[in-house]
């Protein structure tokens, strides 16, 4: 259901329909901010941070629909994290540096 509701969402936004003016006032906010929190605890409760798979685990939820499913969405959440934690360090150095040079 969250698929298919991003799915819908994606390409209204891709038609360059501003999503903020929809039924709820800051919409793609409310997402961005519910799957980015959804992605961290993701990637904290699958302990990705910590260990990585064998190879030998790779190839058994290869087999699995399911597996690879859930596999494929910690790797997502992982990635999302790391990509979030990245522009946050960004954006924090850019303000420390407008700070530092109005002083």
């Amino acid at each position: 259901m969250v698929i298919v509701l991003g799915l819908i969402l994606a390409i209204l936004d891709l038609f360059q329909i501003n999503l903020n003016n929809l039924l709820i006032t800051n919409l793609s906010t409310i997402f961005g901010v519910l799957g980015t929190l959804f992605s961290i605890i993701m990637m904290i409760m699958s302990k990705k941070f910590i260990q990585d798979d064998t190879h030998e685990e790779a190839e058994l939820k290869a087999l699995n629909l399911k597996e690879t499913i859930i596999h494929n969405a910690q790797e997502t959440a992982f990635v999302a994290t790391w990509v979030f934690l990245a522009y946050l360090a960004y954006e924090l150095f850019i303000i420390a540096l407008v700070r530092e040079t109005m002083q």
